[in-house]
């Protein structure tokens, strides 16, 4: 979908807004082009910025790639040298013609104990995303809807969500729910209201507070939180 502007006063015409392509490829340095459903690995070859195009290559095709934009699909796989971390707000949906794109998976480790899960890292930024599929680990400071999407734990064992940073982590803070397989908890924890958590396991380095109005509900096989 490509909208023009004719200038009367040039006589010629000029792109008023983002041109999304279904039968181009991404060969690098587009401005204002979105590729919606191509298909975009992480490598990580030269920093954690995920604004850097040379951290990024293509699955469908051999060339040079722009950093992914709205309705890109985006497989972060394990191993890689660096793992990205979001340096602002990012919005990867877009909807053309009744359909949505824009999605992440996340791959989990092999069964080498030197294999290293895909991590994203969402710091303190907003993500919206049609999917999000963490088979690995997702990093994040928590903060209220943080995460715009629908998330899964998806099917590895080991799949990981952790919080981190500075301040208390209230219930308002949980961007991904109440649902996890693997929940790291490596920040202050204070619950002033009633919730439950549901998780295979659960660490972290805590301290963990938890209010004389509010309850906690844990099921899950292990709980290890240390602090005072």
């Amino acid at each position: 979908l490509i909208r023009f502007h004719l200038n009367p006063s040039h006589h010629h015409l000029v792109v008023i807004s983002v041109i999304t392509a279904f039968v181009f490829s991404d060969t690098g340095s587009n401005i204002n082009f979105t590729f919606p459903g191509l298909n975009y690995k992480w490598t990580g070859n030269t920093s954690s910025n995920w604004n850097t195009a040379s951290n990024w290559a293509a699955v469908d095709y051999t060339g040079n790639v722009s950093v992914p934009g709205p309705g890109a699909v985006i497989t972060i796989p394990k191993d890689c040298s660096n793992y990205p971390v979001l340096p602002g707000n990012l919005d990867l949906t877009i909807t053309v013609d009744a359909t949505s794109y824009g999605s992440i998976t996340i791959e989990a480790a092999s069964a080498d104990p030197s294999s290293s899960p895909g991590t994203l890292d969402l710091a303190g930024y907003t993500l919206k995303v049609l999917t999000l599929t963490n088979n690995g680990l997702v990093k994040l400071n928590g903060i209220p809807d943080q995460i715009d999407g629908v998330i899964s734990n998806g099917t590895a064992a080991n799949s990981s969500v952790e919080y981190y940073g500075s301040g208390n982590l209230a219930p308002g803070d949980l961007a991904w729910g109440t649902n996890y397989k693997n929940l790291i908890i490596n920040k202050p924890v204070e619950f002033d209201t009633d919730i439950s958590l549901t998780a295979s396991s659960i660490t972290g380095s805590g301290p963990l507070t938890v209010t004389d109005a509010a309850s906690l509900s844990l099921n899950c096989a292990s709980v290890t939180i240390e602090g005072n």
